[in-house]
């Protein structure tokens, strides 16, 4: 996982990057799937624009519907509510449904 690409120093490094992970695909002895993240500033998304579509698929966030980004926010965090409640020998019932529909409405479709 590469996480805020758009946030490196040197913009050459972006397509340096991007380059390298396109030409890892012909590896034949490692099966290499990266995830990618950034903000869709014109330099990263020009660089994007000379890799052919068949080799990234694009996801934009604001473009997902509300109801699927609310419901991956609901599973990260149960996942990891479930763990703390596990870990801290909570009540199995912490935090409450109420509380995570509330921060579910607390994130606004951010998951970050």
């Amino acid at each position: 996982m590469v996480d805020a690409l758009n946030e490196c120093d040197n913009k050459d490094d972006i397509r340096i990057i991007l380059q390298l992970l396109t030409k890892a695909r012909s590896l034949k002895t490692v099966r290499l799937r990266a995830f990618l993240t950034n903000k869709p500033k014109i330099p990263v998304r020009n660089d994007f624009c000379q890799i052919p579509k068949t080799r990234h698929h694009d996801f934009i966030l604001h473009s997902m519907s509300p109801a699927i980004v609310d419901h991956d926010i609901t599973i990260f965090l149960e996942h990891y509510l479930k763990i703390i409640t596990q870990e801290l020998a909570l009540n199995p019932g912490w935090p409450g449904e109420k509380i995570i529909r509330r921060l579910i409405q607390k994130t606004s479709g951010l998951f970050i």
